[in-house]
């Protein structure tokens, strides 16, 4: 999916270590574990921040947005990958951290809680902003017991009408 983006002579390029990297706490970046990363100077992101990663083909690195990065709306949303602070403890419900793209409308959010507790899953923490055309784009961390609950919340949320796209790449 992303050397779609970058095309494969890029990958090596997006492997190598940005020059300065600014210590502020681990990051995870789904399907990039272990690489570097760069933090974005606008929104400063701080370990606790909702976060986002996104591929900047030009500089051919990662940089990391707080989801509510003033940036993020100027920037392609296929571009944008799923990035979290750190690791979850053994034996804890495990968190799925999706991006959802849905209409910019009252109610929307309502909607996906309203499915999330029908199930009985958490919602840990929500973060949506406006993008162009009547879309807005977030990212919402459930509180799930096993991968089976997290799939079945996943579809549910992605077959309601208001909902155009849901991504997360640890559940497949």
């Amino acid at each position: 999916m992303i050397l779609q983006i970058l095309g494969k002579s890029d990958k090596k390029k997006l492997l190598r270590k940005p020059r300065k990297i600014i210590p502020r706490g681990k990051v995870r970046i789904e399907g990039f574990e272990g690489m570097t990363y760069r933090f974005c100077k606008t929104c400063n992101p701080r370990p606790g921040d909702l976060i986002i990663g996104y591929i900047n083909k030009s500089t051919r690195s990662i940089t990391v947005h707080r989801l509510d990065c003033r940036e993020l709306q100027h920037l392609d949303p296929g571009r944008m990958i799923l990035a979290s602070w750190g690791g979850s403890d053994e034996g804890e419900k495990k968190e799925v951290k999706v991006i959802v793209e849905a209409e910019d409308r009252p109610g929307v959010l309502k909607d996906i809680a309203t499915v999330a507790a029908s199930k009985n899953i958490n919602i840990k923490g929500i973060s949506f902003h406006p993008r162009s055309k009547g879309k807005s784009i977030g990212i919402i961390i459930f509180e799930t017991p096993n991968l089976e609950s997290a799939q079945m919340l996943l579809s549910e949320i992605q077959g309601m009408e208001s909902v155009s796209e849901i991504r997360d790449s640890s559940i497949h």
